[in-house]
């Protein structure tokens, strides 16, 4: 919103601010001199005076350090013929001196000094980071400002050069919408549920009070009476603001309730949390504000916005910690405490390691301990972002001696049979899955590794627990338990729904069960409301499962067979798709009849005929119909002398069939002699 000044108020403003803030000394005393009742002094009067005073003291202090003869010092005569210096070059040089004072200098901007002599030639610039020159000089915010119609708002240079004393203007103007120069730099935001509607706040932790505008007042809380204001508020350039009143609501975030009051201005922009809110909601750290929730959902629907905006907690960078229960380790009857020392590192890995083992003791997911009965050596893995993943080496000491858990992970075909007329996706993924989960402390000395740096035990589930996964799949099951279209695999949470309206009605569910469970989730790996999804190496959309492409591209791209082992890794890839093609095993017959003991080496034209045929059926984009209970079967099979295969397949009221999968094997040398 506009702040409403007119052109000569601006320029008022502008010229008493030039001269509060440009500090002690002789030139302000100067400025404070005139009349600023006169209208001869404006703005661009006061920067002339104050340029002629700087450059007045520069030239004095260069003439002071000129040594001058004094009558009495005798005086040497050399002999030599010296070069007679003309007028014309004394005044040239003086030009010349004059013209170079007029430049503004490159590293500051100011025009009293030489660029070489600039002071500020070390410093290095807060908006673009680089060494040589001020923001009020910046190209880069020079180039921000372009396009920036009206000015109306003015604030002061917030530069690391307060040494120079003075306003840059260009850098003091805000455009009328309210924005900053950096117009890219989102504000920081909080979502209040206030009578049980959602409202998004800035934070403004400059201000001790939650003031809102008298527009949102009246639309939202019009019921509710105004009381008789009791503070007293001032600008930015200290003009009273008198708020209309105040008024007090029941207000709710993360289960946090409390009762704020918030004050009522005639004018205002978006509504703003003040320190004294935030104090009361117990967001006085900020925890759970995060700053670029904008940008990172920005692509998706206005509706899942909200959503996600209403459970902003689970988006926390923090690490989670499960509120249910503690997990516990069972170890079998007569288990040995096996203790092994700490194993060498490589060189490259050692750093990494040592930084991972400092972030995980400063996030609270391990501890050092002084001595141990249990002690694992670790096996660093390297990640793709270049991080290192500490895993204890536990099949040699706990995992042999752990009770085995009854718990079995869910098969690909469970997690996808509820995905029948499904038409809107979501995928959550959680962060750092396992080390949520809090071990209790019978469990904890079972989880020591042994380091170069020392022995630490994990306060949290870890990697490398051979009854992790079934154990953190319980508790995730548990969590969501209840809710319809939700499928989990560990970390990996699937949202489905038929229409966007029960897709949205489900996902706020889920957050809202990951939020009651205090469990966080990352971002950048999640995706809201899609019409397709990529899930377990496979794309689901309503028409069916498909396919990855850059797994068929990868199929499609391998080179033809050079050896044996070549072969196997080529029908490693395919295995993973044979349910998509129809009698796999008959095409592939020649490339498995290659890697029997007793067949020598020889690539013929048959087996090149079925590589070049498995790879044109991936290719054409097969799609398998999703399974709809409802929906009769069919079941059609077929038998060769080499090979047996089935077909299962929905019967649709038109009266054609969808393959819902692809089953075929080759027989054996025994099985091909039956009868």
């Amino acid at each position: 919103s506009e702040c409403k000044f007119s052109a000569d108020l601006i320029g008022v403003l502008l010229r008493d601010k030039f001269a509060s803030g440009y500090g002690e000394g002789p030139v302000q005393d100067r400025l404070f001199e005139e009349d600023a009742s006169s209208a001869t002094v404006t703005m661009v009067s006061l920067v002339e005076l104050a340029s002629g005073k700087e450059a007045a003291a520069v030239e004095r202090k260069q003439r002071a350090s000129i040594p001058v003869k004094s009558e009495s010092d005798p005086l040497h005569y050399k002999h030599a013929k010296q070069k007679k210096i003309s007028k014309k070059s004394v005044k040239k040089a003086e030009e010349g001196k004059k013209k170079l004072l007029l430049t503004p200098c490159k590293h500051c901007g100011r025009k009293n000094h030489e660029s070489a002599h600039c002071k500020f030639r070390e410093y290095s610039c807060h908006v673009c980071h680089v060494k040589g020159h001020l923001a009020t000089v910046c190209p880069e915010k020079k180039s921000s400002h372009k396009g920036s119609s009206k000015h109306n708002y003015m604030t002061e240079d917030s530069d690391s050069d307060r040494d120079y004393n003075e306003i840059a203007l260009s850098d003091a103007l805000y455009n009328f919408r309210g924005a900053s120069p950096i117009s890219t730099r989102p504000p920081y935001t909080m979502v209040l549920q206030i009578c049980n509607n959602p409202f998004t706040f800035e934070i403004d932790t400059g201000s001790l009070y939650n003031i809102v505008s008298e527009q949102f007042y009246r639309t939202n809380f019009d019921n509710i009476a105004l009381k008789k204001n009791d503070i007293n508020l001032s600008d930015y350039v200290g003009h009273p603001i008198v708020p209309m009143g105040k008024f007090s609501v029941p207000v709710e975030k993360d289960h946090n309730k409390c009762v704020l009051t918030f004050y009522v201005v005639k004018r205002g922009g978006p509504p703003l949390l003040g320190r004294q809110g935030l104090h009361e909601l117990n967001c006085s750290t900020l925890m759970h504000i995060s700053a670029d929730t904008g940008k990172l959902f920005s692509k998706v629907p206005k509706e899942i916005q909200k959503i996600l905006q209403n459970y902003s907690s689970v988006f926390d960078e923090s690490v989670g910690t499960f509120s249910k229960y503690k997990l516990s380790l069972k170890l079998k009857e007569g288990s040995v405490p096996v203790f092994l020392k700490a194993r060498r590192l490589p060189l490259a890995l050692k750093e990494k390691v040592e930084n991972e083992i400092q972030r995980l003791v400063e996030a609270g997911i391990m501890e050092p301990v002084e001595s141990s009965d249990w002690a694992t050596p670790i096996v660093p893995i390297l990640k793709a972002d270049g991080t290192t993943r500490i895993c204890g080496d536990f099949r040699i000491t706990l995992n042999p001696q752990l009770k085995p858990t009854s718990y079995l992970l869910p098969h690909m075909e469970h997690l996808c049979s509820d995905f029948a007329k499904s038409k809107f996706f979501s995928k959550i993924d959680l962060r750092d899955a396992f080390t949520q989960c809090e071990l209790d402390e019978a469990s904890r000395p079972l989880t020591t590794i042994s380091t170069h740096l020392g022995m630490f035990r994990y306060k949290r589930l870890c990697f490398g627990i051979s009854s992790a996964p079934e154990v953190f799949q319980e508790v995730m099951e548990r969590v969501l338990s209840g809710i319809k279209g939700v499928k989990v695999l560990m970390d990996d949470i699937i949202v489905t729904g038929a229409t966007s309206e029960e897709h949205n009605s489900r996902l706020a569910e889920v957050l809202k069960a990951l939020q009651e469970a205090n469990l966080r989730v990352k971002a950048n790996k999640c995706k809201f409301g899609a019409r397709s999804i990529e899930y377990l190496g496979h794309i689901f959309d309503e028409k069916g499962c498909h396919p990855t492409e850059h797994h068929v591209r990868a199929i499609q791209q391998c080179p033809v067979p050079k050896d044996a082992a070549a072969l196997r890794s080529f029908l490693g890839m395919v295995t993973f798709y044979v349910k998509f093609v129809k009698g796999a095993a008959k095409i592939l017959e020649p490339l498995y009849f290659l890697l029997r003991k007793e067949t020598k080496w020889a690539w013929t034209r048959s087996c090149q005929k079925s590589f070049e045929k498995i790879k044109e059926i991936l290719m054409s984009k097969p799609v398998l119909t999703h399974y709809d209970p409802k929906l009769p079967l069919r079941l059609t099979v077929d038998a060769s002398q080499k090979a047996v295969g089935a077909i299962l397949a929905h019967v649709y009221p038109d009266s054609t069939e969808h393959p819902i999968a692809y089953a075929s094997k080759l027989l054996t040398d025994t099985q091909r002699k039956y009868a």
